[in-house]
Protein backbone atom coordinates (compact mmCIF):
# COMPACT_ATOMS: atom_id res chain seq x y z
CA UNK A 1 0.00 0.00 0.00
CA UNK A 2 1.36 3.45 -0.94
CA UNK A 3 1.10 5.35 2.36
CA UNK A 4 2.36 8.64 0.94
CA UNK A 5 -0.27 8.55 -1.82
CA UNK A 6 -3.03 7.77 0.69
CA UNK A 7 -1.97 10.67 2.94
CA UNK A 8 -1.95 13.01 -0.07
CA UNK A 9 -5.48 11.86 -1.03
CA UNK A 10 -6.69 12.41 2.54
CA UNK A 11 -5.26 15.95 2.60
CA UNK A 12 -6.82 16.77 -0.77
CA UNK A 13 -10.18 15.43 0.44
CA UNK A 14 -10.05 17.51 3.62
CA UNK A 15 -9.18 20.60 1.61
CA UNK A 16 -12.14 19.98 -0.70
CA UNK A 17 -14.57 19.61 2.19
CA UNK A 18 -13.26 22.86 3.68
CA UNK A 19 -13.28 24.69 0.36
CA UNK A 20 -16.90 23.85 -0.38
CA UNK A 21 -17.96 24.52 3.21
CA UNK A 22 -16.27 27.93 3.18
CA UNK A 23 -18.14 28.89 -0.01
CA UNK A 24 -21.51 28.01 1.49
CA UNK A 25 -20.73 29.64 4.84
CA UNK A 26 -19.62 32.86 3.16
CA UNK A 27 -22.82 33.05 1.16
CA UNK A 28 -25.00 32.34 4.21
CA UNK A 29 -23.09 34.79 6.41
CA UNK A 30 -23.47 37.64 3.93
CA UNK A 31 -27.20 37.12 3.45
CA UNK A 32 -29.64 39.94 4.11
CA UNK A 33 -33.25 39.53 5.18
CA UNK A 34 -32.52 35.81 5.82
CA UNK A 35 -32.06 35.15 2.07
CA UNK A 36 -30.11 31.94 1.48
CA UNK A 37 -28.35 30.75 -1.73
CA UNK A 38 -31.26 28.41 -2.47
CA UNK A 39 -34.08 30.96 -2.41
CA UNK A 40 -35.85 31.79 -5.67
CA UNK A 41 -34.69 29.18 -8.24
CA UNK A 42 -37.96 28.69 -10.14
CA UNK A 43 -35.83 28.14 -13.25
CA UNK A 44 -34.91 24.70 -11.94
CA UNK A 45 -32.04 22.62 -10.66
CA UNK A 46 -28.55 23.07 -12.12
CA UNK A 47 -28.04 20.62 -14.99
CA UNK A 48 -25.06 19.17 -16.78
CA UNK A 49 -25.14 20.34 -20.39
CA UNK A 50 -23.75 17.08 -21.79
CA UNK A 51 -25.92 14.57 -19.90
CA UNK A 52 -28.97 16.80 -19.28
CA UNK A 53 -29.05 15.35 -15.75
CA UNK A 54 -29.60 17.50 -12.67
CA UNK A 55 -26.79 17.86 -10.17
CA UNK A 56 -27.55 16.67 -6.66
CA UNK A 57 -26.52 17.19 -3.05
CA UNK A 58 -23.96 19.83 -2.21
CA UNK A 59 -23.21 20.48 -5.91
CA UNK A 60 -26.70 21.93 -6.27
CA UNK A 61 -25.94 24.45 -3.51
CA UNK A 62 -22.51 25.28 -4.91
CA UNK A 63 -23.89 26.01 -8.39
CA UNK A 64 -26.92 27.92 -7.08
CA UNK A 65 -24.58 30.05 -5.01
CA UNK A 66 -22.33 30.70 -8.02
CA UNK A 67 -25.34 31.62 -10.17
CA UNK A 68 -26.64 33.98 -7.49
CA UNK A 69 -23.29 35.75 -7.02
CA UNK A 70 -22.66 36.13 -10.76
CA UNK A 71 -26.23 36.74 -11.88
CA UNK A 72 -26.41 33.70 -14.16
CA UNK A 73 -29.91 32.88 -15.39
CA UNK A 74 -28.99 29.66 -17.20
CA UNK A 75 -29.12 26.41 -15.24
CA UNK A 76 -26.70 24.62 -17.62
CA UNK A 77 -23.13 23.84 -16.54
CA UNK A 78 -20.34 21.80 -18.09
CA UNK A 79 -16.64 21.10 -17.96
CA UNK A 80 -14.26 22.84 -20.35
CA UNK A 81 -14.08 19.66 -22.44
CA UNK A 82 -17.87 19.20 -22.48
CA UNK A 83 -18.38 22.71 -23.81
CA UNK A 84 -15.62 22.17 -26.40
CA UNK A 85 -17.22 18.91 -27.53
CA UNK A 86 -20.46 20.84 -28.09
CA UNK A 87 -18.66 23.34 -30.29
CA UNK A 88 -18.65 26.08 -27.66
CA UNK A 89 -15.68 27.93 -26.20
CA UNK A 90 -15.23 29.18 -22.65
CA UNK A 91 -14.40 32.89 -22.81
CA UNK A 92 -10.90 33.90 -21.79
CA UNK A 93 -10.63 34.94 -18.17
CA UNK A 94 -13.81 33.17 -17.01
CA UNK A 95 -13.55 31.53 -13.60
CA UNK A 96 -14.58 27.90 -13.17
CA UNK A 97 -16.63 26.62 -10.24
CA UNK A 98 -15.42 23.59 -8.29
CA UNK A 99 -17.86 20.70 -7.82
CA UNK A 100 -17.21 17.33 -6.22
CA UNK A 101 -17.89 13.64 -6.76
CA UNK A 102 -17.02 10.41 -4.99
CA UNK A 103 -14.70 7.87 -6.58
CA UNK A 104 -14.21 4.25 -5.50
CA UNK A 105 -10.81 3.53 -3.97
CA UNK A 106 -9.09 0.28 -5.02
CA UNK A 107 -9.77 -2.56 -2.61
CA UNK A 108 -7.03 -2.82 -0.01
CA UNK A 109 -4.69 -5.78 -0.23
CA UNK A 110 -2.42 -7.31 2.38
CA UNK A 111 -0.65 -10.65 2.96
CA UNK A 112 -1.68 -13.05 5.74
CA UNK A 113 0.74 -15.22 7.72
CA UNK A 114 0.84 -17.81 4.92
CA UNK A 115 1.75 -15.21 2.32
CA UNK A 116 -1.66 -15.35 0.63
CA UNK A 117 -3.12 -12.06 -0.55
CA UNK A 118 -6.20 -10.83 1.29
CA UNK A 119 -8.62 -8.43 -0.43
CA UNK A 120 -10.96 -6.34 1.71
CA UNK A 121 -14.52 -7.14 0.56
CA UNK A 122 -16.59 -5.99 3.52
CA UNK A 123 -17.06 -2.37 2.53
CA UNK A 124 -16.12 0.02 -0.22
CA UNK A 125 -14.02 3.09 0.40
CA UNK A 126 -14.58 6.34 -1.44
CA UNK A 127 -12.48 9.43 -1.93
CA UNK A 128 -13.81 12.91 -2.64
CA UNK A 129 -12.58 14.26 -5.97
CA UNK A 130 -12.95 17.63 -7.64
CA UNK A 131 -14.07 18.76 -11.07
CA UNK A 132 -14.56 22.26 -12.46
CA UNK A 133 -17.48 23.54 -14.51
CA UNK A 134 -18.56 26.68 -16.32
CA UNK A 135 -22.03 28.14 -16.74
CA UNK A 136 -23.61 28.53 -20.18
CA UNK A 137 -23.30 32.30 -19.80
CA UNK A 138 -19.52 31.96 -19.60
CA UNK A 139 -19.14 30.43 -23.06
CA UNK A 140 -19.52 31.48 -26.67
CA UNK A 141 -21.09 29.37 -29.38
CA UNK A 142 -23.91 27.91 -27.30
CA UNK A 143 -27.51 29.01 -27.67
CA UNK A 144 -29.36 28.96 -24.35
CA UNK A 145 -32.68 27.11 -24.77
CA UNK A 146 -35.67 29.40 -25.06
CA UNK A 147 -37.40 27.92 -22.04
CA UNK A 148 -34.51 29.14 -19.90
CA UNK A 149 -34.77 32.74 -21.01
CA UNK A 150 -38.54 32.84 -20.66
CA UNK A 151 -40.04 33.26 -17.21
CA UNK A 152 -41.24 29.88 -15.95
CA UNK A 153 -44.95 29.89 -15.14
CA UNK A 154 -45.89 28.70 -11.69
CA UNK A 155 -47.23 25.18 -11.75
CA UNK A 156 -49.29 25.30 -8.60
CA UNK A 157 -51.75 22.65 -9.74
CA UNK A 158 -48.83 20.29 -10.33
CA UNK A 159 -47.50 21.03 -6.84
CA UNK A 160 -50.92 20.40 -5.30
CA UNK A 161 -51.12 17.07 -7.11
CA UNK A 162 -47.59 16.20 -5.98
CA UNK A 163 -48.49 16.84 -2.34
CA UNK A 164 -51.71 14.82 -2.53
CA UNK A 165 -49.91 11.84 -4.06
CA UNK A 166 -47.53 11.56 -1.12
CA UNK A 167 -50.43 10.37 1.03
CA UNK A 168 -49.30 12.46 4.00
CA UNK A 169 -51.92 13.50 6.53
CA UNK A 170 -52.22 17.29 6.49
CA UNK A 171 -54.55 19.41 8.60
CA UNK A 172 -55.12 23.18 8.62
CA UNK A 173 -56.06 25.73 11.23
CA UNK A 174 -52.88 26.20 13.26
CA UNK A 175 -51.10 29.51 13.78
CA UNK A 176 -47.83 27.94 12.60
CA UNK A 177 -46.61 25.08 10.43
CA UNK A 178 -45.06 22.00 11.99
CA UNK A 179 -44.74 18.24 11.71
CA UNK A 180 -46.00 16.26 14.71
CA UNK A 181 -43.91 13.10 14.87
CA UNK A 182 -46.06 11.30 17.46
CA UNK A 183 -49.21 11.64 15.34
CA UNK A 184 -47.34 11.48 12.01
CA UNK A 185 -49.28 14.59 11.04
CA UNK A 186 -48.45 17.82 9.20
CA UNK A 187 -50.19 20.84 10.70
CA UNK A 188 -50.53 23.99 8.59
CA UNK A 189 -52.03 27.50 8.83
CA UNK A 190 -54.76 28.31 6.35
CA UNK A 191 -53.43 29.18 2.91
CA UNK A 192 -55.05 32.62 3.15
CA UNK A 193 -52.65 33.55 5.97
CA UNK A 194 -49.58 33.39 3.71
CA UNK A 195 -48.26 36.56 2.07
CA UNK A 196 -46.13 37.14 -0.99
CA UNK A 197 -42.53 38.40 -0.99
CA UNK A 198 -40.08 39.86 -3.47
CA UNK A 199 -39.16 36.38 -4.68
CA UNK A 200 -42.38 34.37 -4.35
CA UNK A 201 -46.15 34.71 -4.37
CA UNK A 202 -48.38 33.87 -1.39
CA UNK A 203 -49.45 30.50 -2.88
CA UNK A 204 -45.79 29.64 -3.56
CA UNK A 205 -44.90 30.44 0.05
CA UNK A 206 -47.71 28.16 1.19
CA UNK A 207 -46.63 25.22 -0.97
CA UNK A 208 -42.93 25.68 -0.16
CA UNK A 209 -43.85 25.45 3.52
CA UNK A 210 -45.80 22.22 3.00
CA UNK A 211 -42.83 20.76 1.13
CA UNK A 212 -40.62 21.73 4.07
CA UNK A 213 -42.92 19.85 6.46
CA UNK A 214 -43.09 16.91 4.05
CA UNK A 215 -39.31 16.71 4.31
CA UNK A 216 -39.68 16.27 8.08
CA UNK A 217 -42.38 13.68 7.35
CA UNK A 218 -39.87 11.59 5.38
CA UNK A 219 -37.72 11.38 8.51
CA UNK A 220 -40.30 9.30 10.39
CA UNK A 221 -39.02 5.89 11.55
CA UNK A 222 -41.41 4.16 9.13
CA UNK A 223 -39.80 5.98 6.18
CA UNK A 224 -36.19 7.20 6.15
CA UNK A 225 -35.81 6.96 9.95
CA UNK A 226 -33.81 10.18 10.23
CA UNK A 227 -35.43 12.26 13.00
CA UNK A 228 -33.86 11.93 16.42
CA UNK A 229 -36.61 11.78 19.10
CA UNK A 230 -34.35 13.55 21.62
CA UNK A 231 -33.75 16.61 19.43
CA UNK A 232 -34.60 19.95 21.00
CA UNK A 233 -34.58 23.48 19.61
CA UNK A 234 -31.08 24.89 19.75
CA UNK A 235 -29.37 21.50 19.56
CA UNK A 236 -27.11 20.54 16.67
CA UNK A 237 -29.40 17.67 15.68
CA UNK A 238 -32.44 19.97 15.61
CA UNK A 239 -30.57 22.53 13.50
CA UNK A 240 -29.42 19.81 11.11
CA UNK A 241 -32.95 18.44 10.65
CA UNK A 242 -34.26 21.94 9.91
CA UNK A 243 -31.49 22.51 7.36
CA UNK A 244 -32.28 19.17 5.70
CA UNK A 245 -35.97 20.11 5.48
CA UNK A 246 -35.12 23.55 4.13
CA UNK A 247 -32.89 22.13 1.40
CA UNK A 248 -35.41 19.41 0.51
CA UNK A 249 -38.08 22.05 0.01
CA UNK A 250 -35.70 24.10 -2.15
CA UNK A 251 -34.78 21.09 -4.31
CA UNK A 252 -38.44 20.14 -4.83
CA UNK A 253 -39.55 23.70 -5.48
CA UNK A 254 -36.89 23.99 -8.18
CA UNK A 255 -38.09 20.76 -9.79
CA UNK A 256 -41.72 21.82 -9.65
CA UNK A 257 -41.23 25.39 -10.86
CA UNK A 258 -42.05 27.15 -7.59
CA UNK A 259 -40.05 30.09 -6.25
CA UNK A 260 -39.04 30.03 -2.60
CA UNK A 261 -38.55 32.81 -0.09
CA UNK A 262 -37.13 33.06 3.43
CA UNK A 263 -39.45 32.88 6.41
CA UNK A 264 -39.05 34.97 9.54
CA UNK A 265 -38.21 31.91 11.61
CA UNK A 266 -35.05 31.57 9.54
CA UNK A 267 -33.61 34.31 11.75
CA UNK A 268 -33.72 31.80 14.60
CA UNK A 269 -32.13 29.02 12.55
CA UNK A 270 -29.35 30.69 10.57
CA UNK A 271 -27.03 31.14 13.55
CA UNK A 272 -27.53 27.49 14.50
CA UNK A 273 -26.96 26.34 10.91
CA UNK A 274 -23.73 28.30 10.68
CA UNK A 275 -22.56 26.98 14.04
CA UNK A 276 -23.09 23.36 12.95
CA UNK A 277 -21.50 23.88 9.53
CA UNK A 278 -18.50 25.76 10.92
CA UNK A 279 -17.86 23.08 13.53
CA UNK A 280 -17.95 20.20 11.04
CA UNK A 281 -16.70 20.66 7.48
CA UNK A 282 -18.74 17.64 6.38
CA UNK A 283 -22.04 18.89 7.85
CA UNK A 284 -23.27 20.70 4.73
CA UNK A 285 -22.41 17.62 2.64
CA UNK A 286 -24.44 15.45 5.01
CA UNK A 287 -27.41 17.86 5.02
CA UNK A 288 -27.44 18.16 1.22
CA UNK A 289 -27.16 14.39 0.82
CA UNK A 290 -30.02 13.75 3.24
CA UNK A 291 -32.11 16.39 1.46
CA UNK A 292 -31.50 14.64 -1.87
CA UNK A 293 -32.60 11.34 -0.32
CA UNK A 294 -35.74 12.96 1.09
CA UNK A 295 -36.58 14.61 -2.24
CA UNK A 296 -36.01 11.34 -4.08
CA UNK A 297 -38.22 9.51 -1.60
CA UNK A 298 -41.08 11.96 -2.16
CA UNK A 299 -40.50 11.88 -5.91
CA UNK A 300 -40.77 8.11 -5.76
CA UNK A 301 -44.15 8.32 -4.06
CA UNK A 302 -45.44 10.70 -6.70
CA UNK A 303 -43.75 9.05 -9.69
CA UNK A 304 -42.02 12.32 -10.57
CA UNK A 305 -38.50 10.91 -10.32
CA UNK A 306 -35.56 12.26 -12.23
CA UNK A 307 -32.04 10.89 -12.35
CA UNK A 308 -29.60 12.99 -10.39
CA UNK A 309 -25.84 13.17 -10.82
Amino acid sequence: MNTAKTVKQDVETKDLYQQITDQIVESMSQSTDWVMPWHGKANGLPKNVATQKAYAGVNTLVLWQAAYVNGYKSCFWGTYKQWKDLGAQVRKGEKARTIVFYKDLPQSEQADETGATLVEQKSKRFVLKASTVFNAEQVEGFEIPQEETTKVQNQLEKVEDFILKTGAKITHGSASAFYQVSADLIVMPEQSSFVGTKTSTAPEAYYATILHELAHWTGHKSRLDRILPTSRFGSDSYAMEELIAELTSAFLCAELGVSTAPRQDHANYIANWLNVINNDKRAIFFAARQATLAANYLNGLTQETQELL
